[in-house]
């Protein structure tokens, strides 16, 4: 059984709290730098061409009021890409990001 921070008996198949997409919008690997629209399930855009879709995210929710977990689901497959923890991710590098957070 694998450590740290995966686990082996979790279901990523379920979404964790808010649920939104990321979908890349320009794949520059060479760079290092992939830039990703965001958009929550109910349609409302969250962040275009972000290179940090979580904080992007995390920044949105945390505005609004929210707590806890969220999930990024892939724009292709539809699949659970990443859980976040929404306090602690808005948290870090909020002012220095440089992503506009839509509200």
């Amino acid at each position: 059984m694998k450590t740290g921070w995966w686990n082996d008996s979790a279901n990523w198949s379920q979404p964790i709290g808010p649920v939104a997409t990321m979908t890349a919008v320009e794949r520059k690997p060479l760079q290092g730098a992939e830039k990703y629209d965001v958009v929550m399930s109910d349609g409302e855009v969250v962040a275009l061409r972000t290179t940090t879709p979580e904080k992007a995210l995390a920044r949105f929710l945390k505005a609004k009021g929210e707590t806890g977990k969220a999930t990024l689901r892939d724009g292709k497959t539809g699949m659970p890409r990443m859980f976040i923890d929404i306090v602690s991710c808005a948290a870090e590098d909020a002012e220095e990001a440089g992503v506009e957070v839509l509200q």
